[in-house]
This record gives structure tokens, C-alpha cells and sequence, in this order.
């Protein structure tokens, strides 16, 4: 009986992991340069506000608020509380500012700045909101870390091939040389 060799998978090139590594590990720098890079603050949206959902990292610049426009998402402390509320602009006129939060139309206040939406991303924020759904998103990302370092460690777990050259040296002076 004659069995016929198995042929081996080809591991990833260099060139192949490279890229995979680049294209998981550059998102997140960019989430982390660019803001710092253009003067950006970054968020994490707690609910949905306007045309960014809940779960969403949100880019936004600090603008005056005679620049805001009806529609215009904005993020501020409110006062009395420590945390930060995101919502969107329904009233912007000479008689002030009103962001709809959650069904609920707060007036700005006295507040000269406020943070704009600039950029939404969304899914990301998901991991940081804490609590909400953090079984399955730490599920995820444990199968996706463990997928990878298959991906790369798959070859130093496995055996090295046998060599085809049994029994010859692998190299041989030009002195021990017969000919």
C-alpha cells in the first residue's frame, strides 16, 4: 500500500503578516494620534445622540457656541454633575443654545465652548463603556487575540521539517572537494 505525502500548508509570508498586523494594530493608533495630532478630543458615546450611536468613539473639536447649527452634536458637563452629556443641537439662536439628551431638551447654559462632533466611529467605544455587554465583548476579543497568536505562532510550535540532504554535510570546503 502506497501512501501518497500530505502536502504541508504555506505559512504566511512576512509580507502577509506584516499587513495583517498593520491593519488590526493601526486603527487603534490612529483613534489615539490623530486626536492629539489636530487638536481633537475623543469620547465614547453612552447613547445614541444625533447621527452618532451608542457604543460609538466620537472625534470632536471645541467650537464657540454661536457656531453651532440645529442638528450639530455636541458633548458638555452638565452642571451639578461630574459626568460628561452628548446630545444633539435643537435650538441654536440669539436666545441660546438647547441640546436634546435622551428625550429631554437642556439648555446649555452659560458656557462659552462646547465639543462638536466631528467624527463617529462606530462599534469601537464598545470595550470601553464597562459593564454593558462586557461578557461577550471580553469573549470576542479573547477568541480574536487567540486567533492571532495562532496565526503567528503556529509555525515555532511546529516540528521543523526533515532535511532532503540526510547524511551530506551542509557545507564543504572547496579543499574536501573531489574532483
Amino acid at each position: 500500500m502506497e501512501l501518497a505525502p500530505v502536502p504541508r500548508r504555506r505559512p504566511w509570508s512576512w509580507g502577509a503578516r506584516t499587513t495583517l498586523t498593520v491593519l488590526v494594530i493601526a486603527p487603534v493608533f490612529l483613534l489615539v494620534l490623530v486626536p492629539a495630532a489636530f487638536g481633537l478630543e475623543r469620547y465614547v458615546m453612552t447613547s445614541h445622540a444625533g447621527d452618532a450611536p451608542r457604543g460609538s468613539v466620537v472625534l470632536a473639536r471645541v467650537v464657540p457656541l454661536g457656531d453651532l447649527e440645529e442638528g450639530d452634536v455636541v458633548t458638555f458637563a452638565r452642571a451639578g454633575t461630574s459626568g460628561l452629556v452628548s446630545g444633539a443641537v435643537v435650538e441654536a439662536g440669539t436666545a441660546g443654545v438647547a441640546v436634546r439628551v435622551d428625550d429631554d431638551e437642556l439648555p446649555i447654559g452659560d458656557r462659552t465652548t462646547v465639543a462638536r462632533l466631528v467624527l463617529a466611529v462606530p462599534l469601537v467605544g464598545y470595550p470601553f463603556l464597562g459593564g454593558v455587554y462586557t461578557p461577550a465583548l471580553a469573549l470576542v476579543a479573547l477568541l480574536g487575540g487567540l486567533a492571532l497568536c495562532v496565526v503567528f505562532l503556529r509555525d515555532s510550535w511546529r516540528a521543523p521539517a526533515p532535511r532532503r540532504d540526510v547524511g551530506m554535510p551542509a557545507w564543504t570546503p572547496h579543499w574536501a572537494e573531489q574532483g
